[in-house]
């Protein structure tokens, strides 16, 4: 077993109660609502006593039972500086994304990792382990779309008040969203993104502030193709699933979709009949799943990490792009 904080409810914190087939537990909390510990875990119970409550994150990081934190930082902006904080404490870090706003920033990170022996991660989800983004991989390193030509992709998410309308909470739509549509890119074709450019609209943000409603984001692959992001935060409450993804590969012999949320799936090859995608084997471990097992065994992850920071690298050049106006070279 891995003994695990959390640090912060900003964004996808772990649960304080995790799934028994992972080999950790949650061991102490920091900015962490105590109502909320009470309400997970029941009012003097075993499970809510063994959880320490700490006040600050310098105290939670000189508790020398805590192995890995989980940075969900109340502001995102000041997230790299506590992870490296984590990090030279001997901690593992496992981060809410944008893991990083500047490639200076992510650069300190992985230096300091390297050199602590510690490893720093960010929050994947399921954006490259997503079964239809595997089935297109394949397809593409198979060659049954012929060469990868232009590739489209969508993240559309839900307005709400909460939302924040700066860019230092969360990181911004770009860095926020557009990170999930970016893994759809570099996971399903395994190509990297070597340049972008975007523009971003406050239109129809319902109050003042920095907040994009909207982007379109604009990529040249490592092989010449070309790749579109659309983000938004338009998705109406009554779509029927949280979050509206839409992933689409054109090749040079065919050209397969996942679209409407990824509920809808076809493959378009001129000497097939089938338009079904084929099968691909079914992903239930979590990422923090496979992480664990890679701190505690060295189990292999699915996914590898410099494809995993690609992704946020050209997240990092979008937003920058977005609000210089210039098209931006993305760090490889």
């Amino acid at each position: 077993m891995i003994n695990i904080a959390l640090y912060g409810i900003n964004g996808h914190q772990l649960p304080l109660l995790l799934p028994p087939q992972i080999r950790g537990r949650v061991v102490a909390v920091a900015g962490y609502p105590a109502a909320r510990l009470d309400e997970a875990l029941g009012v003097g119970t075993a499970e809510r006593r063994a959880v320490r409550e700490y006040g600050a994150l310098d105290e939670l990081l000189a508790d020398p039972t805590v192995e890995l934190v989980s940075l969900c930082s109340p502001r995102r902006s000041e997230q790299p500086a506590e992870a490296l904080c984590c990090l030279q404490a001997g901690k593992h870090v496992l981060a809410e994304k944008p893991g990083a706003f500047t490639d200076a920033q992510l650069d300190e990170l992985l230096k300091t990792a390297q050199e602590t022996g510690r490893e720093f991660r960010e929050m994947l989800d399921y954006s490259m382990l997503e079964p239809n983004v595997l089935i297109m991989r394949r397809l593409v390193e198979e060659g049954s779309l012929g060469t990868v030509v232009q590739v489209q992709a969508q993240k559309s998410y839900p307005w709400f008040d909460a939302r924040p309308r700066d860019f230092d909470t969360d990181g911004g739509l770009i860095r926020q969203a557009g990170i999930h549509a970016t893994r759809f890119v570099i996971g399903a074709t395994g190509l990297k993104i070597v340049e972008v450019s975007a523009v971003g609209t406050n239109l129809g943000n319902p109050g003042p502030g920095q907040m994009h409603m909207a982007a379109v984001v604009t990529m040249a692959l490592e092989n010449g193709a070309l790749a579109a992001l659309s983000l938004n935060y338009l998705n109406p409450a009554n779509f029927g699933s949280w979050g509206n993804e839409h992933l689409r590969i054109h090749g040079t012999k065919g050209m397969v979709e996942s679209v409407d949320g990824f509920r809808r799936h076809r493959l378009y090859l001129p000497d097939r009949e089938s338009t079904a995608l084929p099968l691909v084997e079914d992903v239930s471990t979590s990422y923090l799943e496979h992480y664990i097992n890679f701190l505690l065994d060295g189990t292999p992850f699915p996914t590898r990490r410099e494809e995993e920071l690609a992704a946020l690298r050209a997240v990092i050049a979008a937003h920058q792009a977005a609000l210089s106006g210039e098209r931006v070279r993305v760090k490889l």
